[in-house]
């Protein structure tokens, strides 16, 4: 790379230094001298100005009210400075990047920041929080949540998420942090359990109960994999006709009871996203309505060739018939703007697979040994 010498060194000759025989090692010393040259030079120009243009807000500022960012040498007037520190301490970075966008020079020296004056201590505490915890994730560790006491990550044959502080001696979940350990909840259903209103976290711990004790039928309450229709979380038309059900009639949330419901394949998905459509009615041999199992096995033939059940809750009322021994018949109104249904679970048996389209934050009943 060719370098543009100072006049005064355009009649140097490199092959005068004496007692260099090697080349490289003569042009290094020689790049190196020039370097250095023009570093003086440089500085010697700055020393005579007065002023400098800042490189944010491009004013004109006098030098000894520039600050620079250490490290690199990119200057910025005080407040410009003051501001992208604060700005970065904000961000997502755990450490302070130069603003400079082809700059990869970062500031981690909090101590210094607070005695120059360009951040608060309360910045301060914030910026060494982001720093340990970058520091703690890189090298394996996480923290208690209830005293942020180090835990140290998963190693080989440790990988039990739930995890007891040496520390405090509170227990907590150290895939998620949670500081309420979630027995037979993933971290996303707990996650997920926690937004449910009260009402629908009811339903869901009793649902679980329902699957669980699910008398002779092994399939279910032995070797089942569950899913919670999520969808109920985002307002989804299910959710949307059975709250209006409720709030029109002003019905007992509490007052009712789990089904099941068998579909084919096709139906399942937009049974939970739709609810029961009254207008797909068909084979209605003991009265109108929609129809659901007393027993599980009862549904199963209902599924068709497919795996998955529907558990579902229903409203108590004169709306309920029941087939004693074999289903029970909900008469739904037919416009569909309502519902006495609400599908909570999926619960995949036979093949053991769950369904794609809700997370994969399942609960599986495995088969006794």
């Amino acid at each position: 790379m060719s370098r543009k010498l100072n006049p005064s060194f355009s009649r140097f000759n490199p092959f005068d230094i004496g007692g260099i025989k090697d080349d490289k090692t003569r042009e290094e010393v020689i790049l190196k001298f020039v370097h250095s040259y023009e570093e003086c030079i440089n500085i010697t120009q700055r020393e005579q100005k007065t002023t400098e243009l800042c490189q944010k807000c491009f004013s004109q500022i006098k030098i000894s009210q520039l600050v620079p960012f250490d490290g690199c040498g990119h200057v910025l007037c005080r407040s410009c400075m003051i501001k992208h520190i604060a700005e970065q301490i904000e961000g997502p970075n755990p450490y302070i990047q130069c603003f400079f966008q082809e700059c990869n020079n970062t500031l981690n020296n909090s101590a210094k920041l607070l005695h120059d004056g360009l951040i608060t201590q309360k910045q301060r505490d914030v910026m060494e929080e982001k720093m340990v915890g970058k520091y703690l994730k890189d090298h394996g560790f996480s923290t208690c949540p209830h005293c942020n006491n180090p835990i140290p990550g998963n190693t080989q044959g440790n990988n039990n998420i739930k995890r007891t502080c040496a520390y405090c001696g509170n227990k907590f979940c150290y895939n998620c942090r949670e500081k309420t350990w979630h027995e037979e909840f993933t971290c996303a259903q707990y996650k997920s359990y926690k937004n449910m209103a009260a009402w629908l976290r009811t339903l869901y711990e009793n649902g679980m109960e329902f699957i669980r004790n699910t008398p002779n039928c092994p399939e279910i309450s032995q070797n089942s994999i569950i899913q919670f229709n999520t969808q109920l979380l985002k307002n989804c038309n299910a959710m949307t006709r059975f709250s209006k059900m409720v709030s029109l009639n002003n019905f007992d949330v509490n007052n009712g009871f789990f089904t099941w419901h068998g579909s084919p394949e096709n139906g399942v998905q937009g049974i939970c996203n739709e609810g029961f459509d009254p207008h797909r009615r068909s084979g209605q041999a003991y009265g109108t309505g929609e129809y659901f199992g007393i027993q599980p096995q009862t549904s199963f033939s209902y599924c068709q060739n497919g795996s998955h059940l529907i558990l579902t809750y229903v409203l108590n009322g004169n709306q309920v018939r029941t087939q004693p021994g074999f289903c029970y018949i909900i008469n739904n109104p037919i416009d569909w703007n309502t519902s006495y249904c609400l599908p909570l679970f999926v619960i995949s048996f036979r093949n053991h697979a769950a369904v794609s389209w809700l997370p994969e934050n399942t609960h599986c009943f495995e088969k006794e040994a």
